[in-house]
């Protein structure tokens, strides 16, 4: 009996560059981190065979301001031309280091307040704009609020990723569901980006933060709210137990994505959850730059490789982790356990 195909997607999954722009006062250390030890690190990655998809999953900026943008347009268009991939491989979320906290400060407060009091389901429906607001709140807190994203969001248009601009999918105010075309593959490849920062605001944003439901179901189903055939990826910047509604939104992830990569912790991660009906296989990056130890912090990436069988199934997901390391965690998808192996390396 004739074996089945099967097929291969590398995706180079990047978080938290923090770029100050302007304001940054020690760019040797950064330099240090980000300059040719990573353009070697990219080499090598591309001699084991081409990337397809490059993933970033927030904080781009460090302060959400228009003038640290600049910096990160520079470093992104420089790895896409390194890559040999066009824009439309690259996908991004913003993370809470794209807020600028100083926008609007008044409307974020008396909103956030009022969330800690509020339903999911409420909530949902408000920020989609098919409710009411809820008891307590104002109907013009909600624009402010998301105003605070301005720069991140100019960015995505300066970028030439403006079809990931939030008002061009479903929801209309946050998130977006792409599919890329991919000739090679039999099945479809499905980006699903979630904004789980646009609630953020300080320090203390653990268990204060919302995806909501409808967030999630309008970019991870069709129109007559049916799972999406193909491989569904799902990009967000926090890790879901940081969320006020992370109990529902990890149920609702399980049943409609085959894998989530998150950033915002600053270290690699590969977890796994299962229970009888569902799955979900998340990843976080590490970081590019960390903002405070800079060239002193293990920072680090992530290059995925995907084999997938003729139906779109994972069969085994390898994992090259870390700047500096040169092990690699090679794990099937049906298993919850992992195993170094060889093959992932990075620079320091």
């Amino acid at each position: 009996m004739a074996h089945e195909k099967n097929y291969t997607l590398r995706i180079l999954h990047i978080s938290d560059l923090h770029e100050r722009g302007p304001r940054e006062t020690e760019s040797w250390r950064r330099q240090r981190v980000l300059g040719a030890t990573w353009e070697h690190n990219l080499e090598a990655f591309t001699a084991a065979g081409p990337i397809d998809l490059v993933c970033f999953t927030g904080d781009a900026a460090d302060w959400g301001k228009p003038g640290e943008y600049a910096a990160a347009t520079a470093f992104f268009h420089a790895v896409l031309k390194k890559l040999s991939l066009p824009p439309e491989r690259f996908f991004l979320v913003p993370g809470n280091h794209d807020i600028d906290r100083g926008l609007h400060l008044a409307e974020w407060q008396k909103l956030r307040e009022t969330f800690s009091q509020m339903d999911g389901l409420t909530l949902s429906r408000w920020l989609r704009g098919s409710g009411k607001p809820p008891p307590g709140a104002d109907t013009g807190w909600l624009e402010p609020v998301l105003a605070r994203q301005a720069a991140y969001r100019q960015w995505l248009t300066e970028l030439g990723r403006e079809a990931l601009l939030p008002e061009r999918h479903d929801h209309g105010r946050v998130g977006y569901h792409v599919c890329p075309d991919f000739p090679a593959l039999p099945f479809p490849i499905h980006l699903i980006g979630l904004d789980t920062a646009w609630l953020a605001g300080d320090e203390h944003d653990a268990q204060k933060l919302w995806l909501t439901d409808d967030q999630i179901m309008l970019h991870a189903t069709d129109k007559k709210g049916n799972k999406f055939p193909g491989l569904r990826l799902v990009l967000c910047h926090h890790p879901l137990w940081d969320l006020a509604d992370h109990a529902a939104a990890k149920n609702l992830l399980a049943e409609h994505a085959d894998l989530l990569l998150r950033g915002h912790l600053h270290n690699a991660v590969l977890e796994r959850s299962d229970d009888p009906d569902r799955g979900l296989v998340e990843l976080a990056a590490g970081c590019l730059y960390e903002g405070h130890h800079a060239d002193q912090y293990p920072n680090g990436c992530q290059l995925i490789t995907l084999q997938l069988d003729g139906q779109r199934r994972p069969i085994k997901l390898n994992l090259g982790s870390g700047l500096g390391q040169s092990e690699a965690i090679g794990t099937t998808m049906t298993a919850v356990t992992s195993k170094a192996t060889k093959g992932g390396c990075c620079g320091h």
